[in-house]
């Protein structure tokens, strides 16, 4: 049984700076690459979960799959939120943004679900240490923040931490 936690909260990212982080431009930049990065990934892993599911045989498997997919939906649609407000402030990132978006397609388009699955453990595990580091000290990489973007990522952070095994997991049933 999953015990992967779908937690659906608001964030007021509509109206925040580029620079969110006055204290620490560079993290802002690098937090809002990483937004954009997350929205294209997250709606990858969706489509990679969702096919996974038509071959899982295993309820335990399957219901993980299942969180683990609308898990990072939700974490697609928060940040997508925020990719759209720094869009609306500076119209040149929507070149940015829709090539992330093609680059996620084609990348789909062109692996085979084997692969794909191997790219999602492979990637969420690397994801923990450095998400683990964020928040090992967050104080000062968020403190002096916009506290709307910060509580964005530190939730998505622990999320992601939360679910680090579930798509080995499901590689490990599928792929073996």
């Amino acid at each position: 049984m999953s015990d992967l936690g779908l937690r659906n909260i608001t964030f007021a990212v509509d109206e925040v700076p580029f620079i969110w982080n006055p204290a620490n431009p560079s993290f802002s930049v690098l937090m809002n690459q990483i937004t954009f990065f997350v929205v294209g990934f997250e709606k990858y892993m969706c489509r990679v979960m969702r096919d996974a599911e038509q071959v899982i045989t295993d309820p335990e498997v399957m219901e993980e799959a299942k969180a683990f997919r609308r898990q990072e939906a939700i974490h697609a649609q928060k940040h997508l939120q925020h990719a759209r407000a720094l869009i609306a402030r500076y119209p040149a990132l929507q070149g940015t943004f829709d090539q992330v978006l093609r680059d996620y397609d084609e990348l789909y388009k062109r692996e085979s679900l084997a692969y794909h699955l191997a790219y999602a453990g492979g990637l969420e595990a690397m994801f923990t240490p450095f998400f683990k580091m964020i928040l090992d000290h967050r104080a000062v990489l968020f403190e002096e923040g916009d506290i709307n973007v910060a509580s964005l990522f530190l939730w998505h952070f622990c999320e992601e931490i939360e679910h680090r095994s579930s798509a080995f997991m499901v590689y490990n049933h599928v792929v073996g």
